[in-house]
């Protein structure tokens, strides 16, 4: 199976990509992943003005280009820079859309992100609260998967009930932004089940403390059955 991510650094934080491949290898999947990702970037911008198309001036857009030469992707994850789907969604639908378009893959998966902690610069700018944004995008993340008839990792989804329910877990790195490694293990995770619809077995490749797994594990279970449920 191929797999390629697009995305910023809520997917290069911890290597997720290399993570989610690890955890696929270690339970018997034989996958080949790629990422193509900056820091900050927006999909849109990897195309050409009318998003039509990809913009091989751009280096990542240029990297796109490279990889659908040699290889055929059977699975696209896609994250978005993590405020505009709440903050612009048209903007983001754009670049979606045509990313999907273009790539081809069997499948596009959307990588939900979560809302910014409690005392961001940015909540407090925009009036958002953790709980408002990480609804917001979400609900943005499900609109752009019903546009290509996607599917939706609800990673925010799952960060929001680890919160409620094991807050002596810290999913947020220290700028209350990005994922830590426990956060970047959440999102693998969730990919891992939404991609291939069970949770996996062999949790060796994880480095976490076999508590953390179980509970983490537990959460990433419930959040993704309900969701599957809610949208079938």
């Amino acid at each position: 199976m191929n797999i390629l991510f697009i995305g910023n650094s809520y997917t290069y934080f911890s290597d997720l990509p290399a993570l989610f491949a690890d955890l696929c290898r270690a339970n018997g999947h034989d996958v080949r992943v790629d990422s193509v990702t900056a820091g900050g970037r927006r999909l849109h911008e990897c195309l050409t003005e009318f998003y039509n198309d990809l913009n091989t001036e751009d280096p990542l857009g240029k990297r796109i280009s490279e990889l659908l030469e040699e290889v055929e992707y059977d699975v696209l994850i896609l994250q978005e820079q993590s405020c505009l789907p709440y903050h612009n969604p048209d903007l983001f639908f754009a670049g979606a859309v045509g990313l999907s378009t273009i790539i081809g893959a069997w499948r596009t998966v959307f990588y939900a992100t979560w809302g910014r902690m409690d005392g961001s610069e940015d909540l407090d700018y925009f009036g958002w609260t953790r709980e408002s944004m990480t609804k917001g995008l979400y609900d943005a993340y499900c609109h752009a998967a019903a546009l290509v008839h996607g599917e939706v990792s609800p990673v925010g989804l799952c960060f929001a009930k680890a919160v409620e329910s094991t807050p002596e877990i810290d999913l947020y790195d220290p700028d209350k932004s990005h994922p830590s490694y426990a956060g970047s293990c959440v999102a693998a995770l969730s990919h891992y089940k939404t991609v291939f619809g069970e949770l996996p077995h062999d949790l060796s490749t994880l480095k976490l403390e076999a508590d953390v797994a179980a509970k983490l594990t537990a959460i990433v279970d419930e959040v993704v059955q309900v969701e599957k449920e809610i949208e079938s």
